[in-house]
């Protein structure tokens, strides 16, 4: 029993430090695309170009683009802050991992998106490994937070019935 527990303790304290990791991607996610917007001139040349053509598109493209990054950090937020709030003892619903699988399934899609632009040959090899690196790394933060958060619910059911 006592291993048990200090196995469960390990899950819990896994849970706290990928929470943090959710989060910290979720933040890290909007100021890169802040700044690929910011420094990739040319592109927002192209963009600004278009927008003074079409205003409706261009509102409808802006608005869409602020709802989708919302939308990301919040998810992120919530697994992450829920992880955490699990992780430290306090009793969550588990809504938070519904929202980690919709994440994990757009880390999926992103990667392969990222991959299907290897065959482009305009497109700076180094920016894409270094894209797809970071997005297998929060995906492989999410996997490890959802593994951890079911073995300790697995793990907090035995000790209930030992009790």
């Amino acid at each position: 029993m006592e291993k048990e527990k200090k196995e469960l303790r390990r899950y819990q304290n896994t849970m706290v430090i990928y929470g943090t990791g959710v989060i910290l991607f979720g933040f890290w996610n909007l100021l890169k695309t802040i700044l690929s917007f910011v420094f990739q001139t040319e592109d927002m040349r192209e963009i600004l170009e278009e927008m003074r053509k079409e205003r409706f598109i261009a509102i409808f493209y802006i608005l869409f683009f602020v709802i989708i990054l919302g939308v990301d950090l919040l998810l992120r937020l919530n697994v992450g802050l829920s992880a955490r709030a699990e992780g430290f003892g306090q009793k969550r619903k588990h809504g938070y991992l519904i929202s980690a699988a919709v994440l994990i399934a757009s880390s999926v899609f992103s990667l392969y998106m990222v991959f299907t632009q290897f065959t482009l040959a305009d497109s700076n090899l180094l920016t894409l490994l270094t894209g797809a690196v970071i997005e297998l790394t929060s995906m492989a933060t999410l996997i490890e937070l959802f593994v951890a958060v079911l073995r300790a619910k697995s793990l907090e059911k035995r000790l209930a019935g030992w009790r």
